[in-house]
């Protein structure tokens, strides 16, 4: 292994192995370390061993099967079937690597009761979740939408989210599931944004539904962890060097201040590699230089494992379900990700279900805070594992070539986290990605 690297990337979660294959391909060395034995970081998909022995220290149970069929996804999300995660994965070519599948449908909880969400024009005509007349009123506005164009002014434009939807007279309900589910917004802070962001996320989930028909979300196969491998391999292919089960134990500076590289904690005693750059999960500088990033909230994540479908989903194999803030008395969405053993994840009959949503409360019982989406899922589960981690933020970036990445959010998507990947590139490289590259015919979805 050489010592000198243009980049070290800390870390192989999904923002830190795309930008070690997008490094790479710019003909950067590259080389990332991670300490754990598994690559995906906060996105990674365990095997059921990996799993109980992350949280139980212990072997799993014989009832569910050969540990090998398991892949449990660690953050509750999908793809956007148009959005720039997905793009990222044709432009690079790293969808060569992958198997990705529609999900069957996105829901929304109301009223103790789950429903479809309705997004198309043909689906709010007959939706139940909305009133008689406002079925049309809501239709209008979807037309309005599908027809947007950033490009050109409309007297809209000048509206905040909130007055946008009074001119279509919808009811809170309404307005609730069109933000939440549809938009994908995390809080209600929107509503008092320009329209135009609440447009443009309508728009990519029409998009993304558009693309196949009955549903706007994909999933790969075998876990959410496959497109950080795909992204790791294609950083390989292109001359990149990953390391797994490495503990770095300091940043290395050199006399002017600047990033020098990094030192592990090897058997041999310390060993330094050196790097004009270190770009860095937030858990990584934590832990040896923790002033780079603050501690702003904490996420509770939980996993369950069930024999039944989600209930009232027509026992599909997969589902996004949203339960806004205010369904369960909270000021934070919670987000919930079910998929069955059709997405190769768990053995045959078997359903896991993935929760996530900031903690309110800290001094609680993590569980109570999710005490609805266990009630909506059946509160029946073979087996559950709750956990809280930090969310952390990097402090403001300073010019001695550390960069530092921010938390997986809890959202059920992954456009947050790609934009911010793309913030990141264009702060190490100087430039924009190009989107514009052309996509072979043999790689277009």
């Amino acid at each position: 292994m050489d010592d000198t690297y243009d980049v070290i990337i800390l870390g192989t979660g999904l923002k830190e192995t795309i930008l070690s294959a997008l490094l790479q391909k710019k003909q950067m060395k590259v080389l990332n370390i991670d300490r754990n034995r598994y690559y995906g970081g906060e996105a990674a998909s365990l095997l059921l061993d990996q799993l109980y022995q992350k949280f139980r220290q212990a072997d799993p149970p014989k009832q569910l099967g050969d540990p090998r069929y398991w892949a449990v996804d660690l953050c509750p999300k999908f793809l956007m079937a148009s959005g720039k995660l997905t793009h990222l994965l044709r432009v690079t070519r790293a969808i060569k690597y992958m198997d990705l599948s529609l999900i069957p449908g996105s829901y929304i909880a109301n009223s103790g009761t789950i429903y479809k969400v309705p997004a198309t024009a043909g689906e709010a005509t007959t939706s139940t979740l909305l009133g008689v007349f406002e079925r049309f009123r809501f239709k209008s506005m979807l037309e309005f939408i599908n027809d947007f164009d950033p490009a050109k002014k409309y007297k809209e434009t000048a509206l905040t989210t909130r007055q946008f939807f009074a001119n279509y007279d919808l009811s809170v309900h309404a307005i609730e599931f069109c933000g939440h589910a549809l938009a994908l917004q995390i809080d209600d802070s929107y509503l008092d944004r320009n329209c135009v962001e609440t447009i443009i996320k309508i728009k990519l989930y029409a998009d993304s539904l558009s693309r196949y028909g009955s549903s706007p979300f994909i999933y790969p196969q075998w876990g959410l962890g496959t497109m950080s491998e795909a992204f790791s391999r294609l950083c390989a292919i292109n001359g990149g060097l990953q390391m797994l089960e490495k503990k770095v134990v300091e940043i290395a500076y050199g006399e002017d201040g600047k990033v020098a590289g990094v030192v592990l904690d090897e058997p041999e005693g310390k060993v330094t590699i050196k790097a004009s750059r270190v770009l860095s999960d937030p858990t990584f500088i934590a832990e040896c230089k923790a002033e780079r990033v603050k501690q702003t909230s904490a996420i509770i994540h939980s996993i369950v494992f069930m024999k039944q479908p989600v209930p009232e989903t027509k026992k599909s194999s997969a589902v996004q379900l949203v339960i806004p803030a205010s369904q369960a008395k909270r000021k934070s969405d919670i987000y919930i990700a079910a998929v069955n053993h059709t997405y190769q994840v768990c053995g045959e009959g078997w359903y896991i279900a993935t929760i996530s949503t900031t903690q309110e409360n800290p001094t609680a019982n993590p569980d109570t805070e999710l005490a609805l989406a266990y009630k909506l899922l059946g509160n029946t589960f073979a087996e559950k594992f709750t956990w809280v981690t930090p969310y952390y933020t990097p402090e403001p970036a300073a010019a001695d070539g550390l960069f530092v990445s921010e938390s997986q959010d809890p959202s059920t998507h992954f456009e947050l986290a790609t934009q911010q990947v793309l913030e990141m590139y264009k702060n190490i490289t100087g430039e924009e990605f190009d989107f514009d590259q052309p996509i072979p015919e043999s790689e277009d979805m």
